[in-house]
């Protein structure tokens, strides 16, 4: 199984990357300041137990890449 980072995932093309790489089995990691994207664009994969959420700005994401390994 790979991991992936996606910086912006709750933006719109970000959250369709975290669903499309969710739907083929890859653990994911978003990190995300929630700006100027949403919650609600991530309610698809939402609780999935591939989907790892790190609330934070991405200037500042060593514990979202720590979390990639």
């Amino acid at each position: 199984m790979t991991r992936h980072l996606v910086a912006g995932g709750s933006g719109f093309i970000g959250s369709h990357l975290v669903e499309a790489l969710i739907g083929r089995g890859d653990q994911v990691v978003v990190v995300d300041d929630f700006s100027t994207g949403r919650r609600s664009n991530l309610d698809t994969v939402a609780g999935h137990d591939l989907l790892s959420l790190v609330e934070h700005d991405v200037t500042q994401a060593r514990r979202a890449v720590e979390q990639v390994g």
